[in-house]
């Protein structure tokens, strides 16, 4: 069953480009890493509003690997650079 994981982000005033950009570089690492089916950045029009970072697995088991968490804990400075602190993560079940 397909795992599909969700990263909900406002970027810090200033930095919607760069945060548009740092959600596409963390897919292609994830992608290129993990056994990720396909990767999605959806934007506002407006580059006013919340970035969704999508990704989905082949699984549960393939989301939550090593590398996974090895990829993620490379881009933490600037995740914290480039968002406000409020970003939200979810996970579904296809």
């Amino acid at each position: 069953m397909a795992y599909v994981r969700m990263s909900i982000a406002s970027p810090s005033a200033g930095k919607a480009v760069e945060a548009i950009q740092l959600m596409h570089e963390i897919n292609n690492q994830i992608s290129d890493i993990n056994e990720c089916i396909n990767t999605f950045v959806i934007q506002p029009q407006d580059e006013a509003g919340e970035i969704i970072r999508v990704a989905v697995f082949r699984d549960y088991d393939s989301s939550e690997n090593e590398k996974y968490v090895e990829s993620m804990g490379l881009f933490s400075n600037e995740m914290n650079r480039c968002f406000a602190k409020n970003q939200e993560e979810k996970a579904f079940f296809s």
